[in-house]
């Protein structure tokens, strides 16, 4: 995970990011290294570190850039058996929360996500509902 971060933070960095709290100088040489082994421009990265590729039961697919939210209110709403039907449908965004996109889960075989844009939305979704409970006690 750590590495994918590291990946994500080069790609805005344009692959020059200085040792700082989050990476060390070994980390930072070894994503550099897969960038360059795996000759990952930033448009890969991105859709690596980045994009959600939704892929249709048509075959074609869209990538969208999804805010970390949205995400994990997805796979909340996956995760807590909510019932999808072919008529249900799932509310993403784009643009890191710029533009909504609603899909027809009758429409979606597979949904690709970045881990990491997962892992950020499901800490905030645990950080809210963890003040919230405070809140409801105080």
């Amino acid at each position: 995970m750590e590495v994918y971060e590291c990946l994500e933070h080069l790609m805005y960095e344009r692959h020059s990011a200085r040792t700082n709290d989050l990476f060390s100088d070994k980390l930072i040489h070894l994503a550099n290294t897969l960038i360059d082994d795996h000759d990952l421009d930033d448009e890969k990265l991105e859709e690596m570190c980045v994009d959600t590729r939704v892929l249709y039961t048509d075959g074609t697919s869209s990538l969208l850039f999804c805010s970390p939210d949205r995400l994990a209110d997805v796979a909340s709403q996956v995760d807590l058996g909510l019932d999808l039907d072919d008529s249900t449908m799932i509310h993403l965004d784009d643009k890191h929360g710029d533009h909504s996109v609603f899909i027809s889960t009758g429409f979606v075989s597979l949904m690709e996500f970045p881990l990491i844009i997962l892992k950020r939305g499901l800490e905030a979704l645990d950080f809210e509902l963890s003040n919230d409970e405070v809140n409801n006690i105080a």
